[in-house]
């Protein structure tokens, strides 16, 4: 894995949870600097009322908008990251 792709793919996470320097609800700057276009989010099914999967970045700041609907003072904390043929799978 292209070392920068998987520092972008960590940074994402810092920024995604309010990091120093970015407004809540400010994030277009941040997709499109951190995400490849097809980029894909599968989302667990025990989440409610989620689309299963958002791709690219419109449907990255939609699964963003819905998820600051729902949930209140939401955090990320990456648990692990697994590399693969071209993807990186994130445990959350």
């Amino acid at each position: 894995m292209d070392p920068e792709l998987l520092a972008r793919i960590r940074r994402s996470y810092v920024i995604y949870n309010d990091g120093p320097g970015v407004r809540r609800g400010d994030y277009d700057a941040f997709y499109a600097a951190l995400f490849i276009p097809h980029a894909e989010l599968i989302v667990p099914q025990i989440y409610p009322d989620m689309e299963p999967v958002y791709v690219g970045i419109e449907g990255l700041k939609r699964q963003r908008e819905r998820m600051d609907e729902i949930w209140e003072g939401l955090h990320w904390e990456p648990e692990r990251f697994i590399e693969g043929a071209g993807v990186v799978l994130v445990l959350l």
